[in-house]
């Protein structure tokens, strides 16, 4: 059964590699928190929903969404504007993956200046 949905989900994957994003999705909507699962990466945050942000945003990344990814990871920013991890996620999904190991320049530019505001919080992350 697990084989037959993942064989499901590649092929539906597949399909709509090429697609153009869809106009619901489309990066001037706001965030909202999707069921992604249930794993989570505890960070430095005493707000609960930054929390739920950066969890979804690590797991976005994780299945190669990388544009979701940092829309989550932007409002995990909003939400604790001390946040370093929500800095660092932003980083990491504007960085190379094993999809697209050559980072176009905008995306570079855009890991370097989120490493910044990273290390601008260091301060209040916990080691």
């Amino acid at each position: 059964m697990h084989i037959l949905r993942s064989l499901l989900v590649c092929s539906a994957m597949a399909l709509t590699a090429g697609a153009p994003p869809s106009p619901m999705r489309a990066d001037t909507t706001a965030w909202e928190p999707f069921n992604l699962g249930a794993y989570r990466r505890r960070v430095s945050t005493k707000v609960p929903v930054a929390q739920r942000a950066f969890d979804q945003g690590i797991i976005w990344a994780y299945a190669f969404n990388h544009d979701e990814a940092i829309r989550a990871f932007q409002e995990a920013a909003r939400l604790d504007p001390k946040l370093a991890m929500a800095w660092w996620g932003i980083a990491l999904a504007n960085g190379p993956h094993i999809n697209n190991p050559m980072v176009d320049e905008a995306h570079a530019k855009a890991a370097w200046q989120a490493l910044a505001e990273a290390n601008k919080r260091l301060d209040g992350a916990s080691p």
